[in-house]
């Protein structure tokens, strides 16, 4: 590679791996303002409206075929509601290679290769504590989820005085 090359080359690759990572950040930051209204209406009625980094696309496109038979119960809504959320939902998925292909039809969020290595250390008698009931019920242990975060400085795990990760 020529000195000149090289002068322009890495201050490029620089300014890109920057605009990446700001973009990754925006990603994760404004997943819940980007939402569409309906996504926020039709989800959180029943659960909170779930981060769609944590399945893939095609993982999403199949829950959202299966709104009739969504985890037990019939979550059906008008088609240009659907189509409106799930387009939302593909946009914003997550990478097949970082969620890997869950189990389960429709796919279920908790058995991701993502979401297993995030909580390995959570005690199982957490997931069966009544106000717990499921690894789904993310606000059980996340104060903020409904807002969309999930960082673990707002993790409190009930019955537990304090979680560190590390321990």
């Amino acid at each position: 590679m020529s000195r000149t090359t090289r002068f322009f080359a890495i201050p490029l690759a620089l300014a890109a791996t920057v605009t990446t990572t700001a973009a990754r950040a925006d990603i994760r930051g404004n997943w819940i303002a980007q939402a569409p209204t309906q996504y926020q209406q039709e989800c959180s009625s029943c659960h909170i409206p779930f981060p769609p980094q944590l399945l893939s696309a095609d993982a999403w496109k199949a829950v959202m075929a299966q709104l009739d038979r969504h985890y037990g119960d019939n979550a059906e809504i008008p088609a240009d509601t659907a189509q409106a959320i799930t387009a939302y939902l593909v946009r914003w998925a997550g990478p097949e290679r970082k969620v890997g292909s869950p189990p389960g039809n429709p796919p279920r969020l908790t058995q991701t290769r993502y979401f297993q290595k995030e909580h390995r250390k959570i005690p199982r008698a957490i997931w069966s504590r009544s106000d717990v009931r499921s690894p789904a019920n993310c606000g059980a242990c996340h104060q903020q989820a409904d807002r969309g975060i999930f960082d673990d400085e707002t993790i409190k795990l009930p019955g537990v005085e304090k979680w560190r990760e590390n321990d």
